[in-house]
């Protein structure tokens, strides 16, 4: 299995500013492209503060990936099952709520 890189991860080891924007509203895969155009190196795919659901994260996530932007989830509940849902379904980082 191919490991896929962190590009933010990657940027802040080399002590440069990694940028990123928040996803609530957002109901396509296409703003992963616009965040990619606008020059952001992540974005925070907010589940706890929106209806969004694990699919739509999902796609949401696998669509950053495929332009080189670090999908960070913030799951809606601290159960280990949120969490291994959006890492299995390429999340590269998961944010507690609350």
């Amino acid at each position: 299995m191919a490991t896929v890189p962190n590009h933010t991860k990657r940027r802040l080891a080399a002590g440069d500013l990694a940028l990123g924007m928040g996803v609530r509203q957002a109901r396509t895969v296409d703003i992963a492209t616009v965040a990619k155009t606008c020059g952001f190196d992540w974005i925070f795919i907010d589940m706890e503060h929106s209806s969004m659901d694990v699919d739509l994260a999902s796609q949401l996530a696998m669509a950053a990936l495929a332009v080189g932007v670090t999908p960070l989830v913030r799951v809606p509940g601290h159960e280990h099952y949120h969490a291994s849902r959006l890492l299995d379904n390429e999340a590269q980082g998961i944010v507690a709520p609350h």
